[in-house]
């Protein structure tokens, strides 16, 4: 009785969305350049067997490269050796960071395991965001401003399932039948911090009109003032932007104002023609992406 008993149990859950979790984090790389993006497996069942293989379908159908870091076939927490076994552990991570291609983007599963895998960069002399760039999730501030190099991480949107959770338990004391599938909650997006703060474009020029728009992009700013800003011409900077991210320029500015205008959407109560200004549109109508 016990698989049908977790069946039903996994059915009537309410939880984040990690199909959605693997997907966002690796295009929050991608969108930075990076070609090599790694999932740092920890070997937790849920997790890695519903975000690993939406991430790496996101990073591999790019063209960049996908590195599985297996660091659960070498440590064991419960194991008869355990500190003998997390020492080895440790040390094999620190030969695979020091191996891996660089620059490369590192996911982990948990803000938890930023502690662990900062530590190996460090004795493998991988500087970190220059050379290894470090993505957790969860957005728990207790572990991500305790971390050497303060880290990014996914908010999964916790209040949004508290709340559903909440609704659900009513409903069924209420007398209503338990849902058939899970309700899965998107993740709200990425909180950015020190540990990701560098574009991975091997042209600087590029690298620099993409990190002007960032920072300008509730300005009413086009193309020729991303080009200037940049030092180049406008025809270059488009070449640039189609060979380095296969996107125009206008399609990056306007994808990050969308980005803003959801967390707008999800952290505010601002209206949507407040929205639209903050993230420098006439109108909400125009925060679409643009085909081309």
């Amino acid at each position: 009785h016990y698989p049908l008993r977790r069946q039903r149990q996994m059915c009537i859950r309410d939880s984040y969305d990690n199909e959605r979790i693997g997907r966002l984090a690796a295009d929050y790389f991608l969108q930075r350049g990076f070609k090599h993006i790694a999932y740092f497996n920890i070997g937790n069942y849920w997790h890695e067997t519903e975000r690993m293989p939406a991430c790496r379908e996101q990073v591999e159908a790019s063209g960049s490269t996908f590195h599985e870091i297996e660091y659960y076939r070498h440590f064991s927490p419960t194991s008869q050796s355990a500190l003998a076994d997390r020492l080895a552990a440790q040390q094999w991570l620190s030969r695979t960071i020091a191996a891996l291609p660089k620059p490369i983007g590192i996911i982990l599963t948990s803000d938890d395991w930023a502690p662990c895998l900062l530590q190996a960069c460090d004795v493998a002399g991988a500087s970190v965001p220059e050379e290894v760039s470090v993505l957790g999730c969860d957005n728990d501030p207790t572990m991500c401003f305790c971390t050497s190099v303060p880290l990014s991480s996914i908010d999964v949107n916790w209040d949004a399932i508290g709340y559903e959770a909440a609704r659900r338990l009513d409903r069924l004391m209420a007398g209503e039948p338990a849902p058939t599938e899970p309700v899965l909650i998107p993740p709200l997006g990425v909180v950015s911090r020190m540990s990701t703060n560098i574009l991975a474009v091997p042209d600087a020029r590029i690298a620099r009109a993409l990190r002007y728009i960032w920072e300008h992009f509730h300005e009413p700013i086009g193309a020729n003032l991303v080009a200037e800003a940049a030092g180049l011409n406008r025809r270059t900077l488009e070449r640039g932007f189609r060979e380095h991210l296969h996107r125009s320029v206008w399609q990056e500015i306007t994808r990050v104002r969308i980005e803003h205008a959801r967390y707008l959407l999800a952290e505010t109560q601002l209206k949507s023609h407040e929205i639209a200004h903050a993230c420098g549109s006439v109108s909400y109508t125009h925060l679409t992406l643009p085909t081309k």
